[in-house]
């Protein structure tokens, strides 16, 4: 009876391993910073001529107005920015509006906002604090820009 016991023990405590949580999916990322995303840096590469000097580092040349929008998904594949405090008094408190997904290999999400052209954002990095998106693009002038946009989760 008593190697039974120890028996049983044994494979009690060494039969059972504890089980891990899995890893939330890059949708369940995006949609569990509830508060949302803030946007905590810009930058575009090439430079851009600002006033006569080249920047890189766009969030610098932002107003303290626009440093506080909010980028909130939800699971039903719509998403918001949010314009808590205003520039001006006319603007919109939901700055853009729209629905998104992601791509089946999970690394861009394709924005399609109301009334506006749509657009994707590739997925540099994820976490449940940080985000970093980036896209490029052409103004019609030849040069290829890169815009990388990082987040932190509200």
């Amino acid at each position: 009876m008593k190697k039974q016991f120890i028996l049983s023990l044994i494979i009690l405590v060494f039969g059972c391993s504890k089980k891990e949580d899995p890893e939330p999916t890059r949708d369940q990322l995006l949609v569990n910073a509830k508060s949302g995303w803030i946007i905590t840096a810009t930058t575009i590469s090439p430079g851009i001529d600002y006033g006569g000097t080249v920047i890189t580092d766009l969030y610098t040349q932002f107003d303290a107005c626009d440093k506080d929008e909010n980028l909130i998904f939800n699971s039903s594949g719509k998403y918001q920015e949010e314009n808590p405090v205003k520039c001006d008094a006319s603007e919109p408190s939901i700055a853009e509006s729209g629905t998104w997904i992601l791509t089946s290999d999970k690394s861009i999400i394709n924005f399609k906002p109301n009334g506006d052209t749509p657009y994707e954002g590739k997925i540099v990095a994820l976490s449940a604090i940080g985000l970093t998106l980036s896209t490029d693009f052409d103004p019609g002038t030849g040069i290829k820009y890169k815009l990388t946009i990082t987040y932190k989760a509200k």
